[in-house]
């Protein structure tokens, strides 16, 4: 997409038969609010990678305070 201003509203289908092809449109704001738009298919993968992530993240918490717990309990079993 070229770098000029352009009235996002007037040109919509134009823009959204771009994205349908499968290019991102970047909208620049003011103050660096910027927003990138992109097909439903292409957020529903980034939405999927957060949520693996996140899922991954729980595990990897929970898993070290598993094991806290783990040496705990032994440290305490061996003070007996």
């Amino acid at each position: 997409m070229s770098r000029r201003q352009i009235n996002f509203c007037h040109c919509f289908k134009r823009f959204a038969d771009r994205v349908i092809r499968g290019e991102r449109i970047l909208i620049s704001r003011p103050k660096n609010e910027n927003l990138v738009v992109i097909k439903k298919v292409e957020y529903n993968e980034l939405e999927k990678i957060k949520e693996i992530a996140y899922t991954e993240s729980i595990k990897k918490a929970a898993l070290a305070e598993a094991k806290e717990a783990v040496k705990a309990m032994q440290e305490q079993s061996s003070y007996k």
